[in-house]
């Protein structure tokens, strides 16, 4: 396989897999950051492993209105709809200008 062939190449990983991507990626510090479901929403915040994750839920939304629903499929969701923008996790100031 040459060079130009792997950039092209994707991989997809299973949950034992995916596990043990969380688990190197935090012993080597980083803070992992991903969709979860609290208070009866998809959000996007701090999670601990691939439980965390909202496997097999998904959301329903319309005008005025947001619900949990259950997914036929026990996927993780690539890119949730979450009313709360994950911003607020990705965008941390990491250091104080003003005191």
């Amino acid at each position: 396989m040459n060079a130009g062939s792997r950039k092209n190449s994707h991989r997809i990983l299973n949950r034992a897999g995916l596990e043990l991507l969380l688990a190197e990626l935090q012993q080597r510090g980083y803070t992992l950051i991903g969709p979860r479901v609290c208070d009866q929403a998809i959000v996007y915040d701090e999670i601990d492993s691939a439980a965390d994750l909202p496997i097999g839920v998904g959301d329903e939304q319309s005008p005025g209105r947001y619900r949990l629903k259950p997914r036929r499929r026990s996927i993780v969701p690539a890119t949730p709809s979450a009313p709360i923008h994950g911003k607020s996790t990705s965008s941390r100031p990491s250091r104080n200008c003003i005191q």
